[in-house]
């Protein structure tokens, strides 16, 4: 059952990243305006399940490929401090965009987290629920890069609650037109 979740969240991840670089993105003039990158900083909080509670600092990374406004396809890999370990996950999500702040925005998805042992983190599909604000603007009002944002997440197999707080800073690659 577990091989086949894996199998089955992959296969429909990599369809969306194909469908995103074969169409170009309607709201983007390319597929690298559509693609965003973040590094930063998080707490995460795991409980649930019948296992230990489990709480850690972790250094992230992640990438989103914006295939509407709404609809996005992430992926991100943390590292864990205080135990060392590496966990990652990939999802769908569909968001929203407070219309008098476009520095926030919530979202709801789906996807598939995995990690080595239980108390790194969810190693199974999960639905998933956040936020993000980008509260910083410069003196023209135009938003800055760095994002505080709040995820939660349900293990679909264990039954385990994951939060995590974090602060990253986003950017984007740039490449000169082609």
């Amino acid at each position: 059952m577990k091989r086949i979740t894996i199998i089955t969240c992959a296969v429909g991840v990599l369809a969306l990243v194909a469908l995103g670089f074969l169409c170009r993105p309607a709201h983007a003039a390319s597929v690298w305006e559509a693609l965003s990158f973040s590094v930063g900083g998080q707490g995460r909080w795991l409980d649930g399940g019948g296992l230990p509670s489990d709480r850690s600092f972790e250094g992230a990374g992640n990438g989103a490929l914006s295939l509407t406004p709404h609809v996005s396809v992430t992926g991100g890999i943390s590292y864990g401090f205080d135990d060392s370990y590496v966990r990652s996950h990939v999802d769908a999500r569909v968001t929203a965009t407070d219309a008098a702040d476009p520095g926030f925005n919530v979202w709801v998805g789906a996807g598939r987290y995995f990690a080595k042992h239980d108390s790194d983190g969810l190693d199974e599909a999960a639905g998933k629920a956040g936020i993000g604000w980008a509260p910083f603007r410069d003196a023209n009002g135009n938003i800055r890069p760095w994002i505080l944002g709040a995820t939660a997440a349900y293990g679909l197999d264990s039954d385990r609650r994951q939060i995590t707080v974090s602060a990253v800073y986003s950017f984007k690659i740039t490449r000169g037109a082609q």
